[in-house]
């Protein structure tokens, strides 16, 4: 009987992380999506650029502005 009220703490914080998440994920998933889209396109750019042999001299500018504008 002991162990089992040593693991309702244990249990008590799982169910308290898990809400924890079901709240505050919602708002926080967009939010991410939206400053991440943009560095991603860059990222995508810049592999293609050298998947395909073209040496973009700007690469660094792209991915500056697009870090700016995810921020």
């Amino acid at each position: 009987m002991d162990q089992f009220l040593y693991g309702i703490p244990v249990v008590g914080l799982i169910f308290e992380a898990i809400g924890y998440l079901i709240t505050v994920l919602p708002v926080i998933a967009p939010i991410t999506y939206s400053a991440a889209v943009p560095i991603a396109f860059a990222a995508m750019c810049g592999v293609m650029c050298e998947r395909a042999g073209v040496v973009n001299i700007g690469i660094e500018g792209t991915m500056l502005v697009s870090a700016f504008v995810g921020w």
